[in-house]
């Protein structure tokens, strides 16, 4: 038996919908529109979980990333988890690493549980992120989205932009 899989069983049980474990421990969920991914690691035994909460507006983009790297920092704003960005599709997502020894099932029930309200919680606060951006962008008559950055076309301009 996979040993996440006590784990996943009791999530499966307290939610009533049936998750399955992949080989390599991989597990994903939706639940209340909500949709979770949850990665066993081996070494140390833990899990790492993922959920998208939300895309960056398109106006005024440099304000809402400033805003959400705010929030990694020493990662105190998002209450020890950590603000991701897929760079491929440009969705925000929420991560958090949960080591496993020592915790029971129940425990992981009320862990994940945390996770999932703080998802929650911050797709809202990404919502007026972007909801203040369009605001400022309209009181200064900008209407059209900011120009990607050229990735990889100049480093040094692309961690300018990141720096806090």
């Amino acid at each position: 038996m996979h040993p996440a899989q006590p784990y996943i069983s009791a999530l499966s049980a307290e939610i009533g919908i049936d998750i399955a474990l992949s080989p390599s421990g991989t597990a994903a969920f939706s639940a209340d529109g909500r949709s979770i991914l949850i990665q066993w690691a081996d070494s140390p035994e833990r899990f790492a979980f993922y959920s998208d909460i939300g895309f960056i507006s398109p106006v005024r983009t440099a304000d809402v990333m400033r805003r959400l790297l705010s929030a990694n920092f020493l990662m105190h704003g998002a209450r020890g988890l950590s603000l991701s960005l897929n760079p491929e599709t440009g969705m925000v997502g929420l991560n958090a690493v949960l080591r496993v020894y020592g915790i029971t099932a129940q425990d992981f029930l009320q862990l994940t549980d945390h996770f999932v309200r703080l998802a929650d919680d911050w797709q809202q606060r990404l919502e007026q992120m972007n909801a203040d951006a369009r605001r400022t962008a309209a009181a200064l008559g900008q209407t059209e989205p900011e120009p990607e950055p050229a990735l990889g076309a100049d480093p040094q301009a692309l961690f300018g932009m990141m720096s806090v």
